[in-house]
């Protein structure tokens, strides 16, 4: 069997990501409760040796322009530089193919059928083809006309749904002649390939009078040498309205609230979703990238990469520069370096993301959270520390909480491991440093010391020979047991 893809893709909208490391892997101790055994026994198959080995294409085909490509390999490292950023939002080259047939790239689906329809309308008013709309029929079943609000004012408020919440079915859908549309779902999986995201033209239809929804949708689809019999050219495809299921209450792990809708399997073709984009070879874009900071980071490289050039795309609007200043998501880098059988050092991965201690009483491997703050600063001073658990006495097995904006979420990188680390991870004498050139070192790596330069008699001595706390102190800092017994004779040692 032979797997096919790119790891720098975005993760699936439900389900799970490949590329995401497997929870097994997460947890300090190698056991950990995955949400989805299905989604971890997936991930297994890369990540614990199934696959025998890996072939990598590095050459890029679908764009030529050097420059170009160096945008797009930036946003993929989340490395963009100030210069690009800066000229990414300057005005368009001469030579640029952008019109108004360009495509829009965005991040959501809200933002997607809104500009959908607003496009719609201008195209109406500039083509002067009329614009008419395609009204779906909502019918509810029995239990969501018991527990749910299924009054006409209810089904007007369901019109305004985007699709991808109501079976892939707009609720409100435009259509002018000439129109570019898009396939919602899979119509004709012979040689036609008329799959879902497949785009054409609306070439006429059958709409009868007084009703909302047309009999029947030509639409033209060009570049292709098919023909059905009846029709006057080649690439002309009948869509017709079809039933579809979606449910009110969607959230919920086994939906029940069932409503059908009868549409047709078409939306406007002038935005789609970054998602929706991975893929496709566009003649030129729009790209809004001024995204909200929960998106994923490959949404820059997939949505900049869908195009052949630099004059094939332009930018929406602004958008911040930290936004793709944030790196690389770890997942598919860490999954290639497994598939090519490099080594990796989970445990200093593990305690980038949530550094973790023994406890010094029960002896157990615990996070970060099940420590108080002021027995966690004994572990970032390399002292022993208890546990929640053991310092209350055992009348506690709760973690304590922590806000996600806490200073010790901050990272920092490690100069010795190179892993870039949450504040919490590193002795906070060596947070306090100050200057441009200063060097952090993380509390494991400063532990894994083997030996220290004092800095009162000036030598190199093994770290035995030093306070357990010393190895935690920048460079410069740390005095050995026998010059602070010389310094302080009737000074008492600090114990670890």
């Amino acid at each position: 069997m032979i797997f096919m893809g790119d790891f720098f893709q975005l993760p699936p909208p439900e389900g799970g990501f490949i590329a995401d490391v497997p929870h097994s892997l997460k947890s300090a101790t190698g056991v950990d409760k995955s949400p989805d055994p299905l989604v971890e026994a997936g991930r297994d198959l890369f990540w614990r040796g199934a696959v025998q080995g890996v072939t990598e294409l590095t050459e890029t085909r679908r764009c030529s322009d050097e420059w170009w490509n160096e945008v797009v390999e930036q946003l993929r490292q989340g490395r963009l530089s100030e210069e690009n950023h800066k000229y990414l939002h300057g005005i368009p080259v001469e030579g640029c193919t952008l019109s108004e047939a360009a495509v829009v790239i965005v991040a959501n689906n809200d933002a997607r059928y809104q500009i959908n329809k607003d496009k719609a309308r201008a195209y109406s008013k500039e083509s002067g083809a009329p614009l008419r709309w395609s009204v779906a029929k909502d019918v509810a079943e029995a239990k969501a006309l018991q527990a749910e609000d299924c009054s006409k004012e209810a089904k007007r408020k369901w019109l305004q749904y985007h699709d991808r919440h109501t079976g892939d079915l707009c609720g409100l859908l435009p259509l002018a002649i000439g129109m570019p549309v898009a396939l919602t779902d899979h119509v004709d999986r012979s040689d036609k390939f008329l799959l879902r995201g497949r785009c054409g033209h609306v070439h006429s239809w059958v709409w009868p009078e007084n009703e909302q929804q047309p009999e029947v949708v030509y639409v033209k689809f060009p570049d292709v040498t098919w023909q059905l019999p009846g029709t006057p050219e080649p690439g002309i495809y009948p869509l017709r309205p079809v039933t579809e299921a979606w449910f009110l209450d969607r959230g919920r792990e086994n939906p029940v609230l069932k409503v059908k809708r009868k549409q047709l399997q078409l939306t406007p073709a002038f935005a789609i979703t970054a998602h929706s984009s991975q893929g496709k070879t566009l003649d030129a874009t729009l790209l809004d990238l001024n995204v909200d900071k929960n998106v994923h980071q490959t949404l820059g490289t997939v949505a900049a990469s869908r195009v052949r050039s630099r004059e094939d795309v332009l930018i929406l609007r602004p958008f911040p520069l930290w936004l793709f200043q944030r790196g690389a998501p770890e997942g598919p880098d860490l999954l290639l370096k497994t598939l090519r059988k490099e080594p990796v050092d989970w445990k200093a991965w593990r305690e980038s993301k949530n550094p973790f201690a023994a406890c010094g009483s029960c002896g157990h491997v615990k996070d970060f959270a099940n420590f108080s703050y002021a027995e966690w600063g004994k572990v970032r001073a390399n002292r022993a520390a208890k546990c929640l658990h053991c310092e209350k006495g055992g009348k506690t097995t709760g973690k304590r909480k922590i806000s996600r904006d806490a200073e010790i979420f901050t990272k920092h990188a490690c100069d010795i491991c190179g892993c870039s680390k949450m504040a919490a991870a590193f002795p906070v004498a060596q947070l306090r440093q100050e200057g441009p050139n200063v060097k952090k070192v993380c509390t494991q790596c400063a532990r894994n010391q083997r030996t220290l330069t004092c800095a009162m008699c000036g030598k190199t001595k093994p770290s035995d020979a030093f306070d357990a706390t010393m190895c935690t102190l920048p460079p410069g800092c740390a005095a050995c047991a026998d010059c602070q017994q010389e310094l302080h004779p009737k000074a008492k040692r600090l114990r670890g």
